[in-house]
């Protein structure tokens, strides 16, 4: 009997050194993972950042590309980096900025400017596009906005790079 005990302890510690092996290297697999999707978000911007900056030099304007295509009126989803730095560029221009968006949000103002959700942004008449700043989860945050309303949605990498393509 206790040679029998012996084998089934032995078997259980074996049976949990291995599930706490699985365990461990699923973790490590998960953390690869999301070190991978941080390392990409990162050359995303990074990408977008270095094109803006291009275009910047070389004098071509997001505003100018817009209006040309009969946007006047925008509404920025996002209140990061990006964000402001769209804002900024399209301050004493012919596209104006009518507000700032995020789902869900507690901001009730950004750089002086109404923050509001997708319905209510819905309901501006006056406004011909929505930019989606945050580029990593923009076909999401799209689907989300499409939900709700019917204003143009566009990503602000798509915004950058179109203008790089007319410009080159």
């Amino acid at each position: 009997m206790k040679k029998i005990l012996k084998y089934v302890c032995i078997a259980a510690i074996f049976i949990c050194e291995l599930y706490l092996m699985i365990l461990m290297r699923k973790h490590r697999e998960d953390s690869e993972k999301r070190c991978y999707n941080k390392l990409n978000k990162l050359e995303d911007y990074r990408h977008l950042l270095a094109l803006w900056t291009d275009n910047l030099i070389e004098r071509r304007q997001i505003a100018a590309d817009l209006s040309k295509n009969g946007i006047h009126n925008i509404a920025i989803y996002g209140t990061d980096i990006e964000a402001d730095l769209l804002d900024k560029e399209l301050d004493n221009t012919s596209v104006q900025v009518t507000c700032f968006m995020e789902a869900n949000s507690k901001k009730l103002s950004y750089r002086n400017k109404d923050v509001l959700d997708a319905q209510a942004v819905q309901n501006i008449k006056e406004i011909d596009a929505i930019i989606v700043t945050p580029v990593f989860a923009f076909d999401s945050i799209k689907e989300y906005i499409e939900t709700v309303s019917d204003k143009k949605v566009l990503s602000l990498m798509d915004v950058v790079f179109h203008l790089k393509k007319e410009g080159a």
